[in-house]
């Protein structure tokens, strides 16, 4: 699409749907925003898109089908949609314009007036400016909210090498100018552009329909499903630290900021932590975020080898054998002399949970594994929680959720938040003469979390009858 072909389709944009209120927003594929707005016009939909392999913007008359895949985007911004959908839904468009006559950048602004009589402004910048366009959700004062590309850390070696450097929650830097000395090319009827660009994009949905790899129910398993659930966290978590490591700002900003950078259920999450509670305390919301997208590089690496894992026959004779392996544990626990429960994370390690001291004791017996991991309340009577890990290595978030467990049933349950002390098994002693449940630990990691959020997590990891 040349300069005289965007310049038709956005003096289309203004003559037709300016005015008209925008209903609704999804994304038909990735790098691109489907906007529908309340207009009894032929064309009520805009398209816009700066995937790579289709940049584009036009109107259409059917709002596509929303495009959904677990596979993690690295280049593009999968949060972006949700940004422009919770910042500019029901605004209404009033103007769409250049940014510059001889360059692909457009603006379409959108005004909405709230119950207080508070007039709030977001702009939307479209640049189809070849490999690098781009997508700007931008505030009043021009402040970037959210971007449909990923953005370079600020403080990293790539953000100080680009030539542009954006950061969200900073005003837009202004695009590079056009190289001069361009030829004008004959610009063909709005009709003939639109069918062209309608056709390029129907062509991108369709190869993505048939990319992904289907996962058959032989490899489809509650851990690969966790792995991605988690990777997906991950990535959210570096989208969120490069938004706030580097500045220090207001807490009343630092929500609508987040939630330009991640989606409405990560900051839920954060909120749910008390990360968010008045005032912020930043550090600690920095070490959460840093440890959850350190995570990333490992989950990659084991979500590629579960949707990768070929499919494998079990043999006839090994498969009786095969199923007392995997129901060891259940054996142990149906020969246990006092009261406990089993759970599983969401990354599918089991949690053992007891209720009193023998079976404290009790379980560090059954359950001696020197891998295995032992959480307790650190400064609360309470119970053990066990997760047998074997051999692997549990991430940050199966580690979080056994500490919760354990701060759930201690004393300091009523707690807003409570330490939580955990170690391999390894590294636990019991003095000859000490009474029963006195344990020592020659290592301890220490992590805070809220006793509260167990509710919301019960029936996931225990199940409804818990």
């Amino acid at each position: 699409m040349h300069i005289g072909e965007f310049k038709q389709v956005i003096d289309h944009i203004r003559q037709t749907l300016v005015g008209g209120r925008l209903t609704r927003i999804n994304a038909p594929a990735p790098g691109s925003a489907a906007m529908t707005f309340d207009l009894e016009v032929p064309e009520p939909v805009v398209i816009a898109s700066v995937n790579p392999r289709c940049s584009t913007v036009f109107t259409t008359d059917t709002e596509p089908p929303f495009y959904e895949s677990s596979r993690p985007q690295r280049m593009l911004n999968a949060s972006f949609v949700k940004a422009l959908e919770h910042t500019a839904l029901g605004f209404t468009l009033t103007d769409a314009k250049l940014l510059r006559p001889d360059d692909r950048i457009a603006l379409l602004t959108f005004r909405h007036t709230d119950q207080y009589g508070e007039e709030k402004t977001r702009t939307l910048q479209i640049e189809l400016t070849g490999r690098v366009a781009h997508m700007f959700l931008l505030t009043e004062t021009g402040r970037v909210v959210s971007s449909m590309r990923r953005l370079h850390r600020p403080g990293t070696r790539e953000f100080k090498e680009a030539k542009r450097r954006i950061a969200a929650g900073k005003p837009l830097p202004p695009p590079p100018k056009p190289p001069s000395g361009r030829e004008e090319e004959p610009t063909p009827p709005l009709e003939d552009v639109m069918m062209r660009e309608k056709d390029a994009f129907a062509k991108l949905q369709n190869e993505l329909a048939g990319s992904p790899k289907s996962i058959g129910p032989e490899t489809e398993n509650r851990q690969a499903e966790a792995l991605r659930r988690e990777l997906a966290l991950a990535y959210q978590a570096k989208s969120a630290l490069a938004v706030l490591g580097p500045f220090s700002l207001a807490p009343s900003a630092v929500r609508e900021i987040l939630r330009g950078a991640t989606s409405e259920k990560f900051v839920g999450r954060l909120d749910e932590r008390g990360l968010l509670d008045e005032p912020i305390d930043f550090n600690q919301m920095i070490s959460y975020l840093q440890r959850l997208a350190g995570s990333a590089d490992k989950l990659e690496k084991l979500v590629t080898e579960a949707e990768h894992r070929p499919a494998r026959k079990p043999r006839h004779q090994s498969a009786p054998a095969k199923a007392v392996k995997a129901d060891a544990v259940s054996d142990k626990l149906a020969r246990f002399p006092y009261k406990v429960r089993r759970g599983h994370t969401t990354g599918g390690f089991d949690l053992i949970l007891t209720f009193n001291a023998e079976g404290n004791l009790a379980a560090l017996k059954a359950f001696a594994s020197a891998h295995n991991y032992w959480f307790h309340a650190r400064d609360f009577s309470g119970s053990y929680v066990l997760m047998l890990t074997g051999k692997r290595s549990p991430d940050p978030h199966d580690i979080e959720q056994a500490a919760m467990v354990a701060a759930a049933h201690s004393k300091g349950r009523g707690e807003s938040s409570v330490e939580v002390c955990y170690t391999q098994l390894k590294h636990l002693k019991k003095p000859k003469s000490a009474k029963t449940g006195t344990i020592l630990r020659t290592r301890e990691t220490v992590i805070t979390v809220r006793p509260s959020a167990f509710e919301d997590m019960r029936g996931e990891l225990f199940g409804a009858s818990d």
